[in-house]
């Protein structure tokens, strides 16, 4: 058997002014969050960099934050050729080399924190603690 939930406002124009500014910056607070996890993501691939490629593990870069319409994203990137070859793998001196897809390890955990994270971020500015001006 469902139950339903009864929600008491006590003051509901206060409540439509917090969900007006919400809505005005929540793209603002999307993009400094998304931002965050970026950087986040690219210090985890380097946790699972080898330590015979220690200056690729200060190697990785995040782009800035593109929006187009209701999509945001982020490029998370290693300049360095050879970090392709150990991330995906390679045929290099006739032997197959296994990828270690550090990269694909840190999305993973990055994908199971991220509600999380973005839970908390909502929370903080619904209270109004935190917003896209912080």
């Amino acid at each position: 058997m469902s139950v339903m939930g009864a929600i008491t406002v006590d003051d509901p124009e206060n409540l439509r002014k917090r969900l007006k500014d919400l809505e005005k910056e929540w793209p603002a607070l999307m993009g400094r969050v998304l931002a965050e996890e970026a950087g986040k993501l690219a210090a985890m691939a380097a946790e699972h960099t080898p330590p015979l490629w220690a200056g690729s593990r200060r190697g990785w870069k995040t782009g800035p934050v593109k929006t187009g319409g209701a999509l945001m994203s982020v490029d998370v990137y290693h300049p360095d050729p050879a970090a392709a070859k150990l991330e995906y793998g390679s045929r290099d001196g006739g032997g197959r080399q296994q990828g270690r897809f550090r990269l694909a390890l840190a999305m993973s955990r990055l994908e199971r924190e991220w509600p999380a994270t973005l839970g908390q971020a909502l929370d903080a500015m619904l209270s109004g603690k935190g917003g896209a001006g912080r």
